[in-house]
């Protein structure tokens, strides 16, 4: 037997007011809902449409990466500068921009520009971050002219040896396609991975270079060599003697040099190496934030550091078209710019521009035309080609 259908009273016009009014807040609520839905599904993005347990490894992955990137961040910050980790009888560290010389201590840190002096019977180990070393001899004064470094494991070191001597030990972990250069006012030893001692005597501009392994390449003036192991080169000035064989006793001093320097070298963990390699494979996002090796912010970046070196050769291009056409130089110092006479504030504002602070080549090929060969300090270390009338970026090269 059906069971009749349940009476219910008819509704008042108030209550069906009301129960419209209820009804249109319900569909309301359901929308609201359904918006926040997609509005959470649409910040999530691809996490949306994965379950919770992934999305919370995929979140405790993205902490860790972070991490890592900032922790990379204050690792590469220690590449831009050195310590002095032993030193002996008078050595005294004039800071950059300070006019005083202060007595050095125990992990002295030093800077770009920074100065270091020894005195009779002393002598003190500049060491750097990747396990590379310098060591003064007695009566010597070193310059840290520019420590660099961009991702991917490409670093720059480049001194000043404004009289006396030093010994180089370059770490086997300082990067294939990285660089070290010890200048005097007139010469450029550059190396990679090697061991070698330079001399400069600033009375009679006399360089001297002792290589005890791998293969330097010196310049003075036009003159360029590759002095092997067991070699030797000297130059005068902008004059260069060929590479001949070093004295033994000389050889065997330097030897033991660098072996004491060689406790210094230590293989890069696998916590720096993870860092490093990650911060690099995010470079180009870092480098939009301005988080670029060497500080935050514009200047750090790779397009503003071409810029600066394209605006620094119009400035070398001023300069040389004021000393007029009988005056281009035949040599152009490519540490010190001192034939066109410019202040110290002006050279140091143009050569800082340039990777390893110095010009790549110079030639005067006529009376009124020259070429400048200059890189910049960017992660490709772009080279740029300068003559009397125009400046090209050389692609590849």
């Amino acid at each position: 037997m059906a069971r009749k259908p349940k009476y219910e009273r008819p509704l008042t016009p108030e209550e069906q007011v009301l129960k419209a009014v209820r009804d249109s807040n319900t569909r309301h609520e359901q929308e609201v809902k359904r918006q926040r839905k997609r509005h959470s599904n649409y910040r999530m993005g691809l996490m949306g449409a994965f379950p919770d347990w992934a999305r919370k490894v995929l979140k405790v992955a993205l902490f860790i990466a972070i991490v890592l990137i900032v922790d990379g961040v204050r690792r590469e910050s220690l590449e831009f500068s050195a310590r002095i980790y032993s030193y002996s009888g008078q050595v005294q560290v004039q800071k950059a921009d300070e006019p005083g010389w202060e007595p050095v201590a125990s992990d002295t840190v030093l800077l770009d520009g920074d100065l270091v002096t020894t005195g009779q019977s002393s002598y003190a180990v500049v060491v750097f971050s990747d396990g590379s070393a310098v060591q003064l001899d007695p009566n010597t004064q070193f310059v840290v002219r520019i420590l660099d470094f961009t991702r991917g494991g490409r670093r720059d070191h480049s001194f000043m040896l404004n009289y006396g001597t030093i010994t180089a030990r370059i770490s086997s972990f300082f990067g294939t396609d990285s660089l070290t250069t010890v200048c005097s006012p007139s010469s450029v030893a550059a190396a990679r991975g090697t061991g070698f001692r330079v001399s400069y005597e600033p009375d009679t501009h006399q360089t001297r270079l002792q290589v005890h392994n791998g293969i330097v390449n010196f310049q003075s003036g036009y003159n360029i060599v590759n002095s092997t192991a067991g070699q030797e080169v000297n130059s005068e000035y902008y004059e260069m003697s060929p590479p001949r064989a070093a004295p033994v006793t000389a050889l065997s001093y330097v030897g033991g040099q660098l072996n004491s320097m060689s406790t210094y070298e230590k293989e890069p963990g696998t916590l720096q190496e993870t860092e490093y390699n990650l911060n690099s494979f995010c470079d180009p996002v870092l480098q939009l934030v301005g988080l670029a090796p060497g500080g935050w912010g514009y200047n750090s970046i790779d397009f503003a550091r071409r810029g600066a070196c394209m605006e620094a050769l119009r400035k070398l291009q001023a300069a040389i078209e004021a000393v007029g056409i009988q005056g281009i130089p035949v040599y152009l110092n490519p540490v010190t710019l001192e034939e066109l006479k410019l202040s110290d504030k002006e050279t140091k504002a143009i050569l800082g521009t340039f990777s390893d602070m110095m010009l790549q080549g110079y030639v005067k090929t006529g009376q009124d035309r020259y070429t400048i060969y200059a890189r910049a300090r960017d992660r490709n270390r772009t080279l740029y080609e300068l003559t009397e009338s125009s400046l090209e970026e050389l692609k590849g090269q």
